[in-house]
């Protein structure tokens, strides 16, 4: 079976390139399947994370060289070292990470996505980080995203993009495999002739008589174009600044003494004060602090040899010093006595489930400045997001607002909750009580009540309150506004209305 792994980095254009090259091509879109030990090949093959890893890329190649003739994957250098790392592990025989690729996916073909731009791909990973937005499909709305510009958080990003690079070319000059790079400036100048090359490199002879149309648009904007210049003016002169600095500091020998070391030349002021958050999906709290210079001497921040500025606040959970910071902002421009400067902290909706206390920092060369217990934060979990968190492992926001998007059955809208809309099914009650993590036990007002495992989503065991029989019933689909049903125990194949409730009638989320 021939294999084909596109390598990529983040926010190369790699799905962009996919997408042109399976619909151009008669290759499968290449799926990144070893992320997360193969959790989406999981849940394909219905299979528990008990199943050794091993066993579980076997079924996948299997399966998909059964139906393709053809293994298609698309990889990133972290996900793909860890899988391979720990298939080696599993292997009785000792072998190298290099061999265990090998025996796994044989002599691959290479497809290299790179991006020539840097700076607006760091600029853009770092983006995608905050909003957990990584492909915006072309008939989906744009959503508003409250963003906070960290440099040294765009830095770890140039600097995770140039390591995956160089890791992916050292990976296949140790396994001698040859590749083809896709560069994605090029692609987007000329999309016809960049996947026809592609396409003869990987053995598919095809005519592009017409520009390909993909699933997926480009999700730049202003706010990138913005960063993008303050990170490459910052990063542009940061060598400068670090050469200039270690030269003062060998020829004087002396530090910067910027802040003296006195107890009242900084003042903290955090507005607005912080006390509730709602817990829902990707909801964040932004945080304004406001420090002002009480001294007698400018603060005049520099950069250190990592390029980062020698001031910088930070929160952290209170009375837990060996946490990792909640957020870390840094002080970029010169602040006289008696001025002030904002800077602004985030508050994801993933740090904690519990209320906690946090601890603001505010650090110098001179020393640091701890404002204990600066935010007394409440966590509210609204009812709805608790009860559909715990049954459902995996929730994204959808696009549509008051929707939330659940891979197994789409798009729901949830603004009514116990009722929520299934877009295949209409209108279901939960039953909060009975429901578990993968098992969803609702209300069905054409079928009456159900239950659904999560990894068997077209499965459903329906309980009719006028018999004490189930019955076990497959969804086929929906035809003509007609669900479609087969009856496992008998083979018949029945339709069946929507599900709907009177008094939601006028109700029409869609």
């Amino acid at each position: 079976m021939k294999t084909i792994l596109v390598a990529a980095t983040h926010r190369s254009g790699s799905y962009l390139a996919c997408d042109w090259l399976s619909n151009a091509g008669v290759l499968p879109f290449p799926e990144e399947h070893f992320n997360f030990d193969l959790k989406t090949a999981r849940e394909e093959l219905r299979l528990p994370e008990s199943v050794p890893s091993n066993i579980v890329l076997e079924a996948l190649m299997d399966r998909r060289g059964a139906t393709h003739e053809i293994f298609t994957v698309k990889a990133m250098w972290t996900a793909f070292s860890q899988l391979f790392t720990k298939l080696t592990e599993i292997e009785s025989e000792i072998k190298s990470f290099e061999t265990t690729v090998l025996q796994w996916l044989h002599k691959p073909t290479v497809l290299f996505i790179r991006r020539r731009d840097k700076f607006r791909q760091a600029v853009s990973f770092e983006i995608a980080k905050q909003t957990s937005v990584w492909r915006k499909p072309r008939e989906e709305e744009s959503r508003k995203f409250e963003l906070v510009y960290s440099y040294p958080r765009i830095l770890a990003c140039w600097d995770q993009i140039h390591q995956d690079e160089a890791r992916w070319l050292h990976f296949f000059k140790a396994c001698g495999l040859g590749y083809h790079e896709i560069w994605y400036e090029d692609l987007l100048a000329e999309p016809n002739k960049e996947i026809k090359l592609a396409l003869e490199y990987i053995g598919v002879e095809t005519e592009i008589e017409r520009p390909p149309i993909s699933r997926f648009v480009k999700q730049g904007n202003a706010c990138n174009r913005e960063w993008t210049e303050r990170f490459k003016a910052r990063h542009s002169i940061s060598e400068e600044k670090e050469v200039l600095t270690s030269a003062k500091k060998s020829s004087k020998g002396e530090s910067k003494g910027n802040i003296p070391n006195a107890p009242n030349c900084v003042h903290a002021h955090i507005r607005p004060q912080i006390s509730k958050i709602e817990m829902k999906p990707s909801s964040s709290v932004l945080i304004t602090v406001e420090l002002t210079n009480m001294g007698n001497i400018p603060w005049n921040p520099e950069l250190n040899a990592r390029e980062r500025s020698d001031y910088f606040l930070e929160l952290r959970y209170s009375n837990d010093s060996g946490k990792k910071f909640l957020w870390q902002a840094e002080l970029e421009e010169l602040v006289r006595p008696g001025e002030s400067t904002e800077l602004t902290l985030r508050i994801k909706s993933n740090t904690i489930l519990e209320s906690f206390d946090c601890d603001l920092s505010f650090n110098h060369p001179e020393g640091v400045l701890e404002v204990p217990r600066a935010l007394s934060v409440e966590i509210q979990v609204d009812e709805k997001w608790e009860v559909i968190s715990r049954i459902f492992h995996q929730i994204d926001l959808s696009e549509k607002s008051g929707w939330i998007h659940i891979k197994v059955f789409g798009d729901v809208w949830i603004e009514k909750f116990p009722f929520i809309y299934l877009l295949e099914h209409g209108w279901i009650f939960i039953d909060k009580e009975n429901s578990s993590p993968g098992i969803l036990c609702a209300m069905d007002f054409e079928l009456d009540y159900f239950a659904v495992h999560l990894n068997r989503p077209r499965e459903f065991h329906i309980f009719p309150k006028d018999s004490n029989s189930t019955k076990h019933l497959e969804f086929l689909g929906v035809k003509e506004e007609m669900r479609l049903f087969k009856d496992l125990q008998t083979g018949e194949i029945f339709t069946c209305r929507l599900s709907y409730q009177s008094d939601l009638d006028d109700l029409n989320p869609t």
